[in-house]
Formats: structure tokens, sequence, C-alpha cells
């Protein structure tokens, strides 16, 4: 797609399927950036469809998602990772034939495969993952800057369509991120490293801290604990549907502590202080190769 054909793209309607914290930031963003397209969403809750229409996230709430994206130009499936793969072919059957479907799930293997078995789906469907979140939830919590700066990786394949990739790319871009692409199986290699094991680190770390020393802790465990706050749901299906990938980073996470647990047992604190000086290395590298702001990785 050449630079003026990019440029004269413009949504005319947008589905948000799942409106919670990222699907109603996506709203959010969307419509700050195309003021004239009409935003609709879709949840199954009803206190919900009335809080994103309170909150003007939208300008229409359907409690079915099929009839939601009715019509809509662009669709992106909000819902949990694991309800993504089993709503990808019945919205890709009720969507318009030109339409753009993609989704914001932070495991991406399973999600492709599903939508490159299903005709319509494999035609329409190009996978996304925003790098971008928080530990709490629900579209109360949505914000309209929440993408600002922030990663989205697109996972095409050669079955992908080169065009709606190229829009795809372009929503990401002009609603505030930074658009990377790779594999689907790459993708959820590393992000087993750079997002899933850090939240099982922080989960266990909170769960290892015994209830009666809980009054004593600063804001360094806050910190490292943070993320732990996350949904309990949505990481269980993302573990559940990243698994191998993330048994892999398990390992590497013991062989790190078994590194530090046999440096203390034989006293060696000159071997410790190297640990230390390493970490602070690796995380200096880190910190470098990260352009934007920090964010709660999902």
């Amino acid at each position: 797609m050449n630079r003026e054909a990019q440029e004269a793209w413009r949504p005319r309607r947008i589905a948000v399927i799942g409106v919670g914290l990222l699907g109603g930031s996506v709203a959010l963003a969307a419509k700050r950036r195309w003021p004239d397209a009409t935003l609709v969403g879709s949840s199954r809750k009803p206190e919900t469809r009335q809080t994103m229409l309170d909150l003007q996230v939208v300008d229409h709430a359907f409690a079915d998602a099929i009839e939601c994206v009715a019509d809509c130009d662009v669709i992106i499936i909000a819902a949990p990772v694991g309800h993504i793969a089993r709503l990808l072919p019945e919205i890709a059957d009720a969507s318009d034939p030109n339409a753009i479907i993609t989704d914001v799930g932070s495991t991406k293997h399973e999600i492709v495969t599903a939508a490159e078995s299903h005709p319509a789906a494999a035609l329409r469907f190009v996978g996304s993952h925003p790098i971008a979140g928080s530990e709490r939830t629900g579209v109360e919590n949505a914000s309209v800057d929440l993408f600002q700066g922030k990663l989205s990786i697109t996972t095409p394949t050669d079955q992908t369509d080169p065009i709606r990739h190229d829009r795809v790319k372009q929503f990401w871009g002009e609603i505030g991120c930074r658009v990377i692409s790779m594999s689907p199986a790459d993708h959820d290699l590393a992000l087993a490293s750079a997002s899933h094991m850090p939240h099982i680190a922080s989960a266990a770390l909170a769960l290892a801290l015994p209830q009666e020393f809980a009054h004593l802790t600063g804001s360094g465990f806050r910190d490292a604990t943070r993320i732990a706050a996350g949904d309990p749901l949505m990481w269980r299906q993302i573990v559940e549907a990243n698994a191998p990938a993330v048994l892999a980073q398990l390992q590497q996470y013991e062989s790190a502590i078994g590194q530090f647990r046999g440096a203390i047992a034989s006293q060696d604190w000159a071997g410790i202080e190297k640990l230390f000086a390493d970490a602070q290395t690796a995380k200096q590298t880190i910190d470098a190769a990260t352009c934007g702001p920090e964010d709660d990785s999902e």
C-alpha cells in the first residue's frame, strides 16, 4: 500500500468486542483519532453496556457480538484471550467481506491457527498484541492515552492479506503505538519471557511472603509485586495458551534462582556480588532497549 492510500484510509464504523480496560481504551483512542467514525461495542453484562454509554466510550452498545459487527469496517476483538479463538469464526461469518478483524490477545499461535482454519476469518484477520494494560480492569478504568508510546506487535503469516496487514499497522500507529511485526510462534516465545514470566515471578514473590510480615514491606516489595494484582482468570488463560514457552522460561528463571541459592549456601559472597552486578548490567541494557514509557505488559 502506498503512502497516499494509507493516508486516504479512514475507518467508518469500528466495533470493539469486549469493552473492558483494553477494549474501552481502544475505543476512546479511536474516537479521538477519527471523531467522525461510529464506535460500537459489545458486552454480555448489562451494567458494562450502560457504563460504556455513560462514559461515552462508544456510541452504541450491544449484548450480542454478532449484531455488533454488522456493517463495520474495523473489528477489534478485546475479549479474554481464552475466548478469542472461539469467537473468531462467528464474527468473521457475520462481518462484511471487506472488514478488517484484529485482536488484542497476548498469545498468538492458538488464535492465528483458529483464524486460518476458517475461510472467512483467514481472509479478514490480522493478529495483534498491543503491549499495554494495568492491574486494574473494567471499562471504567479505560484511558484514551493507554497506547501512547506503547509497542503493538502484529503477527502476519503467509496467509495474511497484505493490505489488511498494512491497515492494522496503520490503525495501531495512529492511536499512538510503535508497531513491529513477528511470527505468531516468535511472538509467543518472546512474550513468555518478557511478559508472562514476570507475572509468575511477581505472583510467586507475593505468595512467598509470610502474611505476618506484610506490614513490614516497603515500596520495593510493592513495586515487585504490583502486577500480581492482575486478573487471575485472565492470567490463567494466558499461561494455559502459552504453556510450552512459559515452561521453558520457568526453567531459565529457576536456573537463575539456583545460582543465587548455590552461592549463598557456599558463602561465595564474591559470586553473589557478581550476580548482582550482572543483573544490574542486564537491567541497564533492558532500560536502554525500551524506547517508550513503562507499561503493564499483558
